[in-house]
């Protein structure tokens, strides 16, 4: 069988171009992978990032553009962090392929992650995420 990211859209959102909860995702995980993951609701910390990467897990975190207005999925596959200044979290993005956005940081401040639109400086708010593995 065909297990391309066309295939697979098109097997459980119907289109590929109509939004889907993040839950789709956790199924293609499980039914045809078998990989397990967990689903967080609210906004995703660099503390978390930091965590889940260094334990191997990556984030699938759910981006929301606004009341109506739909959303979008990237995977955060790692990260690079400069205490107490800006740090780097490394993303694969459908829309762009990889990219690093900047996080502001510092141990005493876990500041939240948010997505931004290549060439764009709207930062768009994280809703839910997926830990893989």
């Amino acid at each position: 069988k065909n297990y391309t990211p066309e295939a697979i859209a098109r097997e459980y959102a119907g289109n590929l171009t109509t939004p889907k909860p993040l839950s789709t995702v956790k199924t293609v995980l499980s039914e045809k992978y078998s990989v397990s993951s967990s689903m967080v609701t609210g906004k995703l910390k660099m503390s978390a990032v930091i965590s889940k990467i260094n334990a191997n897990k990556p984030i699938i975190p759910a981006i929301s553009y606004g009341a109506g207005q739909g959303g979008h999925a990237v995977v955060v596959s790692g990260y690079q962090q400069i205490p107490d200044s800006t740090s780097y979290v490394t993303i694969m993005d459908s829309l762009s392929g990889k990219r690093i956005l900047s996080v502001a940081y510092s141990s005493s401040s876990d500041r939240e992650v948010k997505y931004y639109l290549p060439g764009s400086t709207t930062k768009y708010n994280v809703v839910q995420y997926l830990i893989v593995g």
